[in-house]
């Protein structure tokens, strides 16, 4: 039983990648997230309401330089717009060329 458990659970690394998760940040300038194992790059991603076109903020994010030793992960924000809720999502690729999206995070 716990064989067959073990084997339902099991991670294929081919198929599937750990999905990004944000942090609450009290620092409007940094947004802040849980990365992926085994993650080459990152895209970052905002728009300004719900119903706006994401745009591109970071095409391709080198995961090792933007990690601060293991999987949290920081980004030093630009000057956006000022008016409006910003959400963003952040997507990575791994190594093993697989992609997850992050759920989207808000801000005021």
């Amino acid at each position: 039983m716990l064989d067959e458990e073990y084997e339902r659970l099991k991670v294929d690394k081919d198929k599937t990648a750990d999905k990004p998760v944000f942090l609450i940040n009290s620092e409007k300038s940094v947004l802040r997230w849980i990365g992926a194992r085994d993650a080459e790059s990152y895209k970052l991603e905002w728009r300004i309401g719900e119903n706006a076109e994401w745009k591109v903020l970071e095409e391709e994010l080198d995961a090792e330089k933007i990690g601060s030793g293991g999987y949290l992960c920081d980004y030093a924000l630009p000057d956006l717009e000022k008016t409006g809720s910003y959400q963003f999502r952040v997507t990575v690729k791994t190594y093993y060329d697989t992609k997850a999206v992050s759920d989207v995070y808000f801000t005021q």
